[in-house]
């Protein structure tokens, strides 16, 4: 429940990215290079544009603290011109304070760039 409330009113936009196609032809390709990826999707509503998925990243890298986002959002809005954008936003997750061994942290950087380049 906590997740849900701070999820809504807690988020920091990463990244927009263009694509050329449509909304649904946007949402189609996304979830295709998401699964390429090998990210887990948690969810997808197509009719609203959104697509949640659980991948930890680092948000903040300061000196003596570090900020974690176990989630990211994708929302997808239509532009001119029959394309869309993508709205990148990480969930920061205040409570996590170190790495597990088991999990691993994706480059958000990187992550971001492969999806760009499904745009062209």
């Amino acid at each position: 429940m906590t997740k849900g409330l701070v999820m809504n009113f807690i988020k920091e936009h990463v990244q927009t990215i263009r694509y050329r196609s449509d909304e649904v032809s946007t949402f189609n390709e996304l979830l295709t290079k998401l699964s390429e990826l090998k990210v887990e999707i948690e969810s997808a509503d197509q009719r609203s544009g959104r697509i949640v998925v659980h991948r930890l990243t680092r948000l903040v890298n300061a000196v003596v603290w570090r900020c974690w986002s176990d989630t990211l959002v994708f929302q997808i809005k239509r532009v001119e011109g029959g394309q869309a954008d993508v709205y990148v936003y990480a969930i920061p997750n205040f409570l996590k304070l170190h790495v597990k061994e088991n999990e691993t942290v994706t480059d958000l950087e990187r992550l971001l760039s492969d999806l760009g380049r499904a745009t062209t």
